[in-house]
């Protein structure tokens, strides 16, 4: 396997999510709200971000954040992958991300059986 020689370019546009962001949740049917957390930061080398994400009292977990180079392949994928990783219930799920000027969206990917 060889490593990319640098970071994708199309990392930097995740560089404004960088820092700790207070939330306020808001359950949609009961208006219940919570607090929370993210704490965005770089991985050594830069190629992948951590996303530590916690709920107050609810749930806690890490999501890492890149485009993956997979095992066999030597380009790196066309989607912003994101594998959630619920250290409160250890369960794991894989996103997809978009991120542009404006928003920032993530979607647990669909896996084919």
């Amino acid at each position: 396997m060889t490593q990319a020689a640098s970071p994708d370019p199309r990392l930097k546009k995740l560089d404004k999510l960088l820092g700790t962001w207070e939330l306020t949740h808001k359950d949609l049917d009961t208006g219940e709200e919570w607090l929370g957390r993210d704490t965005f930061e770089w991985l050594d080398g830069g190629y992948f971000m951590a996303m530590h994400h916690e709920e107050f009292d609810r749930l806690k977990g890490t999501m890492i954040i890149g485009y993956e180079i997979r095992w066999g392949h030597d380009k790196p994928t066309e989607d912003l992958m994101g594998h959630w990783f619920e250290t409160s219930s250890g369960h794991h799920y894989d996103y997809i991300w978009e991120v542009d000027d404006k928003n920032m969206i993530f979607w647990l990917e669909r896996l084919c059986q």
